[in-house]
């Protein structure tokens, strides 16, 4: 599939690149620390678009994964920012269907004719997911730095001490051999 945009964020500003253009941005990937919701999902499609990304940051997904360990489903994105900042971000079938005069199915929108016909409503809804994963980031850093082990069910298990040292040292490399 191709990349018709790809977002990036820094926890303020939001940024949204055609997928035309993500070559040009090549070292930013290769170079930079990158912080991703599910990095195992976004490196595979940035792959595919010809981008190599040497280093991997954070993937909030894992960081969520170890500090909330109780919850078996609900470490989306989406279901994150819920719990974590009560926000209810816009599901992709929400904003890029419509319901047909006569019908009651949704249908989706083609998203070749989005970016043509309102490039400002894809750039928007894509640009909303890295912002969300920067919010995150620095709110699952503060609580894993905080937390010792013996505070967490994890700590049945675990030989480190501190919840960051689980994710660094256990959940980021096994996230690291899904790719």
């Amino acid at each position: 599939l191709p990349i018709f945009c790809f977002s990036t964020s820094n926890g303020n500003d939001r940024v949204c690149i055609w997928g035309e253009y993500i070559g040009l941005y090549a070292d930013v990937f290769n170079e930079s620390n990158l912080i991703f919701h599910s990095f195992p999902a976004d490196y595979h499609v940035l792959k595919a678009a010809g981008v190599k990304i040497r280093k991997h940051y954070a993937d909030t997904l894992g960081m969520d994964w170890t500090f909330h360990t109780e919850e078996i489903r609900a470490h989306g994105l989406k279901e994150c920012m819920k719990r974590y900042f009560g926000i209810a971000m816009p599901d992709f079938k929400e904003v890029f269907s419509i319901i047909p005069p006569g019908k009651k199915r949704r249908q989706m929108l083609d998203i070749r004719d989005v970016k043509k016909n309102n490039p400002a409503k894809l750039a928007s809804y894509s640009s909303l997911d890295p912002w969300a994963t920067m919010v995150l980031y620095h709110f699952l850093k503060e609580k894993l730095v905080g937390m010792k082990t013996d505070t967490s069910p994890i700590s049945r298990i675990s030989p480190f001490k501190m919840l960051l040292e689980v994710y660094e040292k256990q959940e980021k490399p096994f996230t690291e051999v899904l790719i």
